[in-house]
């Protein structure tokens, strides 16, 4: 089993990433601050629900959410657009091998649409009803 595709939208430095990885090595690069460290933090985040080895829902901090993202959305606010508040998404893809432990974890019920399993780990207010 193998990760083949990462999706990140809203946490911290990635505003939007999505990018296919390598089943035998992936390899990522950029300049300082860009998200490197995010990106991996993001993936194993997905995977384990913990953050620096504690459960993400204690360690929930506003500074997970993408600056820019949060920063847009209060000026939208005061400007007296109505416009939803950032939220954070991050799912990974399997290779689909047809194995039993797989089977649940797969369905179409992701951001690509596709039919394939993964994990997603979204955080977003709770909406009024």
């Amino acid at each position: 089993m193998h990760i083949t595709d990462v999706v990140v939208i809203g946490y911290r430095a990635l505003s939007s990433f999505v990018s296919p990885l390598n089943a035998h090595l992936s390899v990522i690069v950029g300049n300082n601050e860009a998200g490197k460290s995010t990106l991996l933090e993001a993936i194993n985040l997905a995977l384990t629900g913990n953050i620096q080895g504690r459960n993400f829902r204690s360690e929930l901090h506003p500074y997970h959410f993408n600056y820019e993202m949060v920063v847009g959305y209060f000026h939208k606010i005061r400007s007296g657009q109505t416009c939803s508040p950032p939220t954070i998404l991050i799912e990974a893809y399997f290779h689909d091998d047809a194995t039993p432990e797989l089977s649940n974890l797969k369905g179409t019920n992701n951001s690509l649409s596709r039919n394939c399993p993964g994990l997603c780990l979204s955080v977003e207010p709770i909406r009024e009803i």
